[in-house]
């Protein structure tokens, strides 16, 4: 592409990204991630705003479903304090790897911070937290979310 004068975009790179990982590729992932990141300006990256929450939504999410879920955590805070705003996506793929993972109180605590910042669960989030709630006794909030997803108060 370089070669040919076609400046990537920040999907191009999310799409290599994404690709590194379902090959089982995490390193590569990773590496390819932080290197572009580091070096914006050659592929005038900086300037296209590539590193948003698509790059590293693709990143987060290829780290969740291969079991790093502290790895996945620290991209996710590297993000918001690289100015970033995560979107429901970035959150759904974060809640998925902590549901992976057992890891309640983070899901939980993450589910408020979604709330909190005004992003609404819509039914794949409330369908993977009512499912914690439930596995782990905690009957009530999961119906809880059930019945408001089928009532159409959460989106």
């Amino acid at each position: 592409m370089l070669e040919a004068g076609i400046q990537p975009s920040g999907h191009t790179f999310a799409c290599l990204v994404d690709g590194f990982w379902k090959e089982g590729r995490i390193t590569e992932a990773i590496d390819f991630h932080l290197e572009n990141r580091e070096d914006s300006t050659k592929h005038s990256v900086a300037q296209m705003g590539c590193w948003n929450h698509v790059g590293f939504t693709c990143l987060i999410q290829g780290l969740c479903q291969n079991g790093y879920i502290l790895r996945a955590t620290r991209f996710f805070s590297d993000m918001r304090s690289g100015g970033i705003t995560p979107d429901l996506w970035s959150y759904v793929s974060m809640l998925k790897g902590h549901l992976q993972e057992k890891r309640i109180i983070d899901t939980m605590m993450l589910h408020c911070d979604m709330i909190k910042t005004g992003i609404l669960p819509n039914l794949v989030a409330n369908q993977l937290l009512a499912r914690l709630y439930q596995e782990n006794g905690y009957l009530r909030s999961a119906c809880f979310l059930t019945n408001s997803s089928r009532l159409g108060t959460i989106s």
